[in-house]
């Protein structure tokens, strides 16, 4: 499917704005949606103010009717904040404990060793810095076994340098697709036309994505930070020794459960998205090698993403309330689980060797919290973890990371870098989580509206869902 040549932006009747084709009925090329949006600074123009989601508000709204659901759900939704509401909060929340001086940066701590806090050691190293990067359990496997780095990722991770290793240690993938529980396909996308060359999209296990990255930053050091205290335009920083030491600035990369976000800038908690997830590595080959495949059944889902050197990273995801599977004899339940799905699917959970390989979470969110306060600031899940189904958890965090340690080359203080990374990153992080949780409630729908749905116009959705990440973070 080949998109049209114009393309404009077109106020859509529930609010915001959304970009079409020429004809009104198709998604824009990524030349001419570029072109526009070059003179409409970025994101701006595609997002507008709606109602807000605080801590309170259920992840899978109610529909009122599965018409209205469906309609909402299968096109762009509006984000929260607008680009200057967005930079009017970080203001806010950058002054609002600590003025932040003007002065060199000398000592910087990146607390935490997930994709966040690597991918921007890579993107300090050679700065006029010190930079520590601690990680309470350095030795562990990462956790969630696989991910898809989809295009606007790697164009970051090529900016960083590690682009052409994390291609090499991974899958290339050229298509979507969407199939129903026996494996009828519903909506299969060319991934290839969407990001229109930006860059490749890979399917890449956990494990060696953090690897390509540690191999091009500085050590960690085994460390759990506590807490922090600002005072003097200094940072401290307690560690689990009881050791007190000062930064001139902190970052914490530390995830969704973050501890500097808890003792320095928000106490909010993680809210749980009505959906638990078993994730997985297999040493099966897909069915279709180069694509990610959903498979949609009445209140689960199973993902397939191909990941390299024969092996297939797998999700499932299940509906209902929060609960912990004990590791005993999880293969077989979820085995059971899965039970009615197509071949691809049963075969996938038959490959999996032991209980042990199967990770088990729910799935959790936070709502909008600030990210900075003085010198300490956040990225990744611990700013703003969002639910999976745009799959573009990770690559935000390492487009965070891209973006923050511009910030600190270019600007002439502290401040200044962090209120532009907060402002510039907000408007999109706002975008990718709205379009995350539409795409929740449409997996929720009932099986005949949600499959007619996709079939009808899940090609188009999916392009307005992407398009905007096509352009720089």
């Amino acid at each position: 499917m080949r998109a049209p040549g114009r393309c404009h932006l077109t106020r859509s009747t529930r609010g915001g704005w959304r970009a079409i084709g020429s004809n009104g009925s198709r998604p824009c090329s990524r030349s001419s949606l570029s072109a526009r949006r070059r003179t409409d600074t970025g994101m701006s123009r595609v997002v507008n103010r709606t109602a807000g989601t605080t801590q309170g508000d259920s992840a899978i709204a109610a529909p009122r009717s599965h018409h209205d659901d469906l309609l909402r759900a299968m096109r762009c939704r509006p984000v929260h904040d607008s680009p200057a509401e967005c930079s009017l909060r970080s203001e806010r929340s950058s002054k609002s404990i600590h003025s932040v001086a003007s002065m060199t940066v000398k000592r910087v701590l990146i607390v935490g060793g997930g994709i966040a806090g690597r991918s921007l050691a890579v993107a300090l190293r050679g700065g006029p810095w010190q930079v520590e990067l601690v990680e309470r359990d350095p030795g562990r496997s990462p956790l969630g076994a696989g991910l898809a780095v989809q295009p606007n990722a790697m164009r970051a991770l090529y900016d960083l340098g590690v682009g052409a290793a994390v291609e090499e240690a991974g899958a290339a993938i050229h298509r979507f697709e969407y199939r129903d529980q026996q494996g009828s396909l519903l909506c299969d996308i060319d991934l290839d036309d969407l990001w229109g060359g930006l860059a490749p999209f890979v399917g890449i296990t956990r494990s060696r994505l953090h690897n390509a990255l540690l191999d091009h930053a500085p050590s960690e050091r085994r460390r759990s930070a506590t807490s922090v205290r600002q005072q003097n335009g200094q940072v401290s920083v307690t560690f689990d020794d009881a050791t007190v030491v000062d930064y001139d600035l902190v970052i914490g990369a530390d995830g969704i459960n973050s501890a500097m976000r808890h003792s320095g800038i928000d106490h909010c908690r993680p809210v749980y998205g009505g959906q638990m997830v078993w994730r997985s590595i297999a040493p099966v080959t897909s069915a279709s090698p180069h694509a990610v495949q959903l498979w949609l059944g009445r209140d689960r889902f199973f993902g397939l993403c191909p990941v390299g050197a024969g092996l297939t990273y797998g999700f499932g995801n299940i509906t209902g309330a929060r609960f912990r599977d004990p590791t005993a004899g999880r293969r077989q339940r979820l085995g059971e689980a899965f039970a009615d799905f197509g071949a691809p699917v049963r075969d996938y959970l038959t490959a999996i060797a032991d209980d042990q390989d199967i990770h088990c979470s729910p799935i959790e969110w936070l709502p909008n919290v600030a990210w900075r306060n003085g010198r300490l600031v956040l990225i990744g899940d611990a700013a703003h973890a969002m639910p999976p189904m745009m799959g573009q958890g990770g690559c935000m965090a390492i487009e965070d990371a891209l973006a923050l340690g511009n910030q600190l080359r270019r600007a002439d203080n502290i401040a200044t870098a962090l209120d532009t990374f907060v402002a510039r990153r907000a408007p999109r992080i706002n975008w990718v989580r709205q379009q995350s949780l539409a795409l929740t409630n449409l997996i929720q729908l009932p099986v005949d509206v949600r499959n007619h749905g996709l079939q009808e116009r899940g090609t188009r959705a999916f392009y307005d869902r992407y398009r905007p990440l096509t352009d720089p973070a």
